[in-house]
């Protein structure tokens, strides 16, 4: 099976080497990195049935996780593309940075029930550029993660930050079924130059033995292709962060701490409920 993707790779005119010298530190005061953390996860598990829409669905997905406002990916995706290029193409992927922008200047719509179908270009309803919505994220604290240092990512994650990435999968990956839920994917995965996708980032352990999660150090994944993909056990932690139970999470997946420094691009914004 292949599934669809949508973000842009290193190819296009900002190269992944252009991205990375383009980073800032994050750096977030009193942040202490426990072993475990696990942010919210959405209500709605995101799906991409027809639209190259994944951009929007990691950080629609997170927004919803976060802060309870479930916004559009569509319109998040959709809005991306106007501030890359000028134009809107339901064909078309795009970048990382441009979604975050979006959010943060404009923000979105609300979820409208069955929109992940409407593979129209300009319906009625999605015409109006420049209206904002309460959701945009004005003077909010972003980062683009270095990829070369991965405690970037768990203070990110730890201080309660949204965070998405993007980078090559395989067809294994997008294969990839609950039978795998206690194996973490790997460079055989989540590594390669060709189908660009874009996820949001829950949570992470750093070796705790915990039953039916995948042992070493491993990065929680929320995917957008819908409950019938991966899923996997995920701790139960109380106000303290100590280990308390598991629960099921259909759509999320568990991957290697190894495959961070091979991802394309990865930001880090810290949300706020508006």
């Amino acid at each position: 099976m292949t599934r669809l993707t949508g973000l842009w790779g290193p190819d296009r005119p900002e190269t992944r080497a252009q991205q990375l010298a383009d980073r800032t530190r994050v750096e977030v005061a009193n942040v202490i990195v426990p072993p475990v953390v696990i942010q919210r996860r959405a209500p709605r598990v995101r799906r991409q049935p027809a639209l190259p829409d994944c951009v929007g669905c990691s950080i629609g997905g997170r927004t919803h996780a976060l802060t309870g406002y479930d916004a559009s990916d569509r319109d998040l995706w959709r809005e991306a593309q106007r501030r890359e290029t000028g134009v809107f193409n339901p064909s078309d992927g795009t970048l990382l940075e441009y979604v975050v922008d979006g959010l943060m200047a404009r923000g979105a719509k609300p979820y409208l029930p069955g929109e992940e179908f409407d593979t129209s270009a300009d319906p009625a309803g999605w015409t109006e550029d420049l209206e904002a919505y309460d959701i945009r994220q004005v003077g909010a604290q972003h980062r683009r993660l270095y990829l070369g240092n991965i405690e970037e990512l768990y203070v990110a994650l730890a201080a309660g930050w949204a965070v998405i990435d993007g980078g090559g999968v395989t067809e294994r990956f997008m294969n990839r079924g609950a039978e795998q839920a206690g194996i973490a994917a790997g460079l055989d995965e989540l590594g390669g130059d060709r189908y660009g996708h874009s996820q949001g980032q829950c949570g992470y352990n750093l070796g705790v033995e915990i039953e039916g999660v995948p042992p070493g150090d491993v990065l929680l994944y929320a995917g957008s292709w819908d409950t019938d993909f991966a899923g996997c056990w995920v701790p139960v932690l109380d106000a303290g962060g100590a280990v308390i139970g598991r629960e099921w999470w259909p759509g999320h997946f568990w991957a290697e701490a190894a495959v961070w420094p091979q991802r394309w691009d990865a930001h880090a914004i810290e949300l706020r409920a508006v």
